[in-house]
């Protein structure tokens, strides 16, 4: 039985916002997963900045990972 996993993207204007949500939800056992991507828009008149960070956390009523190591 696989475990089931939640996944999500958070994001914010600048880094600090980022900062922030990404270490409240790491408290409540969320992970990271992959790297921070940044998005810059521009136009004549706005220039629009947004930081995201990919974010997963295990059902924990969904049962133990097992993981299989190989003999070398």
């Amino acid at each position: 039985m696989n475990p089931k996993v939640e996944y999500r993207v958070v994001s914010a204007d600048d880094e600090k916002g980022l900062n922030k949500v990404v270490n409240a939800l790491l408290d409540e056992g969320w992970e990271l997963h992959g790297g921070v991507s940044c998005a810059l828009s521009e136009t004549d008149d706005v220039r629009y900045t947004l930081f995201a960070q990919a974010m997963t956390r295990r059902d924990p009523s969904s049962g133990p990972i097992i993981r299989v190591m190989e003999k070398r």
